[in-house]
């Protein structure tokens, strides 16, 4: 709708530190609030070696080893002890693979470490370009460690090996404790369906107790029976995940709009439903190019291809309700009202929150995250800025408000064509990742969100590539791993 107004070692070995490379331009920052120190001990948060501590995945999807262009790398860092970097690579790296450009963690194997699974899009299978695969690997008291590569020729993985699906573009996962069981959710914005090119689906590989559960177990695109809709050129199903209910189809045609946008909410009762911003509920109207659900998160779904009346792809996030006073569509002077809206914010471009709502008797305060990578700052072109506002909701069935609006985040170093903001994932319930994959070579923010939801979050630490060999164009925090929520 228009609004009014360098070279790794194999997986697992520890590598040392390396000096940082020049590169961009430093350009100044909007304020950042005073460091604090990060809440370490979190049971929702990635804990791979198990001594109870916060540990932090992030992905460098266009980093070399050795000759090998864009093969890709992870790296672990631990915040919270003086545990050295480990490095994660895939045993035999090819050029643009694109190994870390998706990440999750999560109980894979059964038993008391978590795991974690990284996106490798740009794999070659059986002679497929870019059919794509998920390498998972297992965490141990020494560490992570490479376990397997999954693709669409690994048994119980569904679908057909297939060029181009980008089969681990993006990777969602989501654990049920109780019966051990969980969802390793791949998308493959890539993949040809009924003919049509780029049509995308995403894949289901259920587990129990570390076992794969082969009746449930399945893919799932627009041409799957029971799920609405049908497949067209471009969609892009699966270019945007959360957990295994929510999938973003970004560049889907709406009533005429070319680009309008879509997302597919699932369940496990297995029913579907498809939201267009035509939907009832919805607080605005389809139009080319909106993108509508290239980010996601509970409840909210972001836009970042939107008009703010005349403004191109200023960007909104929307939140539809069926009462029409909690329906939400937040511009970014919505959000901060010292903000203007300007033409390629991309505000929604990513999306993330903190806090949860269990019951009636357990809250804690939920900030909604809003990256916008196309911000200028001080003259400065896409140094890109995060956007917090507090929610609240009643347990006793009040309406939703919003609640504070805040200044927005920027980055320690604030760096032209950056893109701070351009990925944004919460580990546990009260720390958030804030990724600048183009702000020399890559930079990855780590932020404390307070209990009560209606302060600023505090700045922990900005991290620069230390394994390897940084250089500009690696996407040091091009992705970061979102927990099971």
């Amino acid at each position: 709708m228009t609004r009014r107004c360098g070279s790794w070692l194999l997986a697992g070995v520890v590598v040392g530190a390396a000096a940082l490379g020049p590169g961009g331009t430093a350009a100044a920052a909007p304020a950042t609030p005073r460091n604090v120190a990060v809440t370490c001990v979190d049971d929702s948060a990635s804990d791979f070696d198990g001594d109870g501590a916060l540990d932090l995945a992030i992905g460098v999807p266009s980093e070399d080893r050795g000759k090998t262009a864009g093969a890709g790398a992870v790296e672990i860092r631990h915040p919270c002890n003086n545990h050295p970097t480990q490095a994660l690579v895939l045993p035999v790296a090819h050029a643009h693979d694109g190994f870390g450009s998706a990440l999750g963690f999560g109980s894979l194997n059964d038993d008391s470490y978590l795991d974690l699974a990284v996106g490798v899009p740009g794999l070659d299978v059986a002679g497929q370009r870019d059919a794509g695969g998920v390498a998972v690997f297992y965490g141990s008291a020494k560490g992570l460690r490479y376990a397997k590569t999954l693709t669409q020729n690994s048994a119980h993985v569904a679908g057909s090996v297939q060029a181009h699906a980008r089969f681990g573009q993006t990777i969602a996962i989501e654990t049920y404790a109780p019966d051990r069981t969980a969802t390793l959710r791949v998308g493959e914005p890539g993949r040809t369906v009924a003919g049509q090119e780029g049509a995308g689906g995403v894949v289901d590989y259920d587990l129990r107790h570390g076992r794969v559960l082969t009746k449930t177990s399945r893919q799932i695109t627009l041409d799957t029976p029971g799920i609405p809709g049908s497949p067209h050129t471009g969609d892009a199903m699966g270019a945007a995940l959360y957990s295994d209910y929510e999938v973003g189809i970004p560049n889907r045609t709406v009533r005429g709009a070319a680009g309008a946008g879509a997302v597919l909410i699932t369940t496990t009762l297995g029913r579907a439903t498809l939201l267009t911003q035509a939907s009832p509920g919805m607080p605005g109207t389809p139009e080319p190019g909106d993108h509508f659900g290239a980010s996601l998160a509970q409840d909210w779904f972001g836009a970042p291809g939107e008009s703010v009346g005349s403004i191109a792809n200023a960007g909104v996030v929307e939140r539809p309700s069926s009462d029409p006073s909690e329906r939400v569509s937040l511009t970014q002077h919505d959000a901060d009202p010292s903000q203007v809206v300007e033409a390629g914010d991309r505000f929604g471009a990513a999306l993330t929150e903190t806090g949860f709502l269990v019951d009636d008797t357990e809250w804690r305060g939920r900030q909604l995250y809003i990256g916008a990578p196309g911000q200028d700052v001080a003259g400065h072109a896409d140094v890109g800025t995060v956007s917090v506002v507090g929610e609240s909701y009643d347990p006793d069935g009040d309406p939703f408000v919003l609640g504070a609006r805040f200044g927005e985040l920027g980055g320690r170093d604030a760096v032209t064509g950056g893109h701070f903001g351009a990925v944004l994932a919460r580990v546990g319930l009260g720390t958030v990742q804030v990724g600048a994959p183009d702000a020399l070579g890559g930079r990855l923010s780590l932020y404390g969100a307070p209990e009560d939801s209606q302060s600023l979050p505090g700045l922990v630490t900005t991290y620069a590539q230390r394994a390897g060999k940084p250089e500009t164009g690696d996407r040091y925090g091009g992705a970061v791993a979102l927990g099971p929520v």
